[in-house]
């Protein structure tokens, strides 16, 4: 450990830590009153899905001079290169979330807990503090670390926890 860094989290600490929330958690039980979580995430995706459709199509049938600059192909092109029909298109496209749908039923977890007070989160924030710290020590040095640890504790734990494990997840896949 860096010496003269306090460590494990001093109180002023998990204060904080228990009190700030980034802006996309959300302590409710339910996202939306109207549906359940559950519901939402499996019909979000196809409900936005439809929905930037129909913008585009509504785009695309527009005879606005303005946007005949920003066409990708001509009408004379497109329509020779279409060999699917647009109801051949849509049965696909129905096929492709029904099965997107049901494999989402069955492969989510319906027990699992969202949301919950934000101090639940402090003895997980409290665990990984030795690996940030660990971490800081080996990217900056351990005098540059005791110092960072010293007056940003708090903060490098918030962010490690509420950005960077979420955005490792979300770039691996996880």
């Amino acid at each position: 450990m860096t010496k003269n860094a306090t460590f494990p989290l001093t109180e002023p600490h998990k204060s904080y830590l228990a009190t700030v929330r980034p802006w996309y958690y959300n302590p409710d039980a339910q996202l939306w009153s109207a549906m359940p979580d559950f519901w939402l995430s499996l019909l979000g995706p196809i409900i936005a899905h439809w929905l930037f459709c129909a913008i585009f199509e509504v785009l695309d049938r527009a005879d606005w001079e303005w946007l005949k600059k920003y066409k990708i192909h001509e009408s004379s092109e497109v329509t020779s290169r279409n060999r699917v029909t647009r109801s051949q298109v849509l049965a696909a496209v129905i096929f492709q979330q029904v099965i997107q749908i049901t494999l989402g039923y069955f492969w989510m977890d319906t027990g699992a807990k969202a949301g919950g007070p934000i101090s639940t989160h402090v003895p997980l924030m409290e665990a990984i503090a030795p690996t940030v710290l660990r971490s800081l020590e080996a990217l900056v040095g351990r005098p540059f670390a005791a110092y960072l640890w010293l007056h940003k504790a708090q903060d490098l734990v918030y962010y490690v926890y509420w950005w960077a494990i979420p955005l490792a997840q979300l770039l691996a896949g996880l």
